[in-house]
């Protein structure tokens, strides 16, 4: 696949197209000298010689990819567990692929895993482990707002990681502008933005108030995604409502879904009980976790031994209070629902993934959300999913077999919803069936292929990954 924009008219389209059809990606070199020899083999020759030149695809290819989370930290968040998926499955396929986990809170570590190199890298520059002008610069940017500092952070540790040999192209989330640690780094040929869920509209959904600070990022956001050579967006509703708030369009989009992988073999056998209604997501007010708690005594009038297990990361609210807080208080008027109700706090993705299995259904209450992973891993373990009626979650849940829509921010519907699903096994049967069906269609190979093709980049072959 050659990248895009490459062929500027057909008759070289053609030409380029040939000699890449004589030779393989690993002797582009001979592929230039035959390329003056045919019609229109001047022009591919110079193209082709650009092309090996800044993206050289007969070398082996080696890819960076940033998130803000990793999926064994249980802080909740899909980014981490979509972009390690996307990593394994880059890996098989021979590409040298590493993972920059930025922002965290311990210093530097570098470690391998299933055939994925992973950069653990501080918010910050140490002047006695990294080096003194950096570390300057990065604790003058903290004056301004973090992410700013945790991006020069992350393009140091980038730029040492490409001290062999540099990358041929990075993908970063829109979060904070952290792309601006690959922009014009000359170790980075090629920069991508991947649109998560910006912080403008995290927090418009969160209920937080603005300052200059939030502006400053709002603007570092939008400005690094406008600067970057391409966008991908697992949802086109994510692409619009970013492109409303930043006020301004965001060109070169492709669509691609998260990736999700079989999780069959993740408690197969495991008996489900059939009274519990599982939550997983962060307990913040965009996430709607208080719908649910204000859901939950009305289907327990109806279903009084149905059960709540609620995982996730206790987030401080605008009002000072935690989710946790926020939930205890709603549901103390009912002595019932308060029995009925676990908060289980976050935990690791590979112990969410065993109770998704083992629950009977999936809720996910959201006031916005973009492409939310317990989605998917819902779907692929066979358990039903309840969701808000999002312009974002009709991309992912497209008719009432493969998953229930509720009006968002109706705890009245929600409870119907629920009640409906784990009192009628059939419905429970059909739900199961078809969400296991759509999340073929979000398979790591098919989803990164699709990347790919984004990204410029020929698919290569899998290859097994090292245990």
């Amino acid at each position: 696949m050659l990248p895009q924009g490459l062929a500027s008219t057909s008759l070289e389209y053609r030409s380029v197209a040939l000699v890449l059809g004589k030779f393989p990606p690993s002797d582009l070199g001979a592929a230039v000298e035959e390329a003056q020899v045919i019609p229109g083999g001047r022009r591919a020759r110079k193209t082709l010689s650009s092309l090996v030149e800044t993206f050289p695809l007969g070398s082996a290819m080696k890819i960076g990819l940033v998130t803000d989370t990793l999926p064994e930290e249980g802080l909740g968040g899909g980014i981490g567990s979509a972009t390690v998926v996307v990593a394994e499955e880059l890996a098989r396929r021979n590409i040298e692929t590493h993972v920059f986990r930025a922002g965290t809170s311990v210093p530097y570590r570098q470690y391998q895993e299933r055939g994925v190199t992973y950069h653990l890298c501080p918010a910050w520059l140490s002047i006695r482990n990294e080096s003194i002008l950096p570390a300057v610069v990065s604790s003058a940017a903290l004056k301004i707002c973090a992410p700013l500092s945790e991006g020069l952070a992350l393009r140091y540790f980038i730029n040492q990681a490409a001290s062999d040999q540099p990358f041929d192209l990075m993908e970063f989330p829109e979060l904070g502008g952290w792309a601006i640690a690959g922009l014009f780094l000359r170790k980075v040929r090629r920069t991508y933005v991947r649109l998560h869920s910006s912080s403008q509209l995290c927090r418009l959904h969160a209920g937080n108030t603005v300052d200059r600070r939030m502006r400053f990022i709002d603007h570092l956001e939008a400005w690094t995604t406008r600067h970057a050579v391409g966008v991908t967006a697992p949802a086109r509703a994510n692409v619009e409502w970013t492109e409303e708030g930043w006020g301004r369009d965001i060109p070169n989009v492709s669509i691609i879904p998260y990736p999700i992988d079989s999780i069959e073999k993740n408690g197969e056998t495991a008996t489900r009980n059939r009274r519990v209604v599982l939550f997983a997501g962060r307990w913040e007010r965009r996430k709607g976790i208080h719908i649910l708690a204000e859901a939950i005594p009305k289907i327990l009038r109806r279903v009084p031994d149905a059960r709540f297990r609620i995982f996730g990361n206790d987030v401080i609210w605008p009002s000072g209070q935690r989710g946790s807080e926020i939930i205890k208080q709603i549901l103390a008027s009912n002595e019932v629902a308060d029995r009925s109700v676990e908060l289980l706090g976050p935990q690791p993705r590979s112990r969410i993934l065993e109770e998704i299995h083992k629950a009977y259904v999936m809720v996910l209450p959201s006031l916005y959300d973009n492409f939310p992973m317990a989605v998917l891993e819902a779907m692929s373990c066979g358990t039903p999913v309840i969701a808000s009626d999002l312009a974002s979650l009709r991309e992912m849940i497209r008719s009432q077999d493969e998953g229930l829509l509720f009006r968002t921010g109706d705890p009245d519907d929600l409870a119907d919803q629920v009640v409906r699903v784990i009192t009628d096994e059939a419905k429970w049967e059909r739900l199961s069936h078809g969400g296991r069906k759509r999340s073929c269609d979000f398979k790591p190979p098919v989803v990164v292929d699709q990347m790919l093709q984004a990204w410029g980049v020929s698919s290569r072959a899998p290859k097994p990954l090292p245990t």
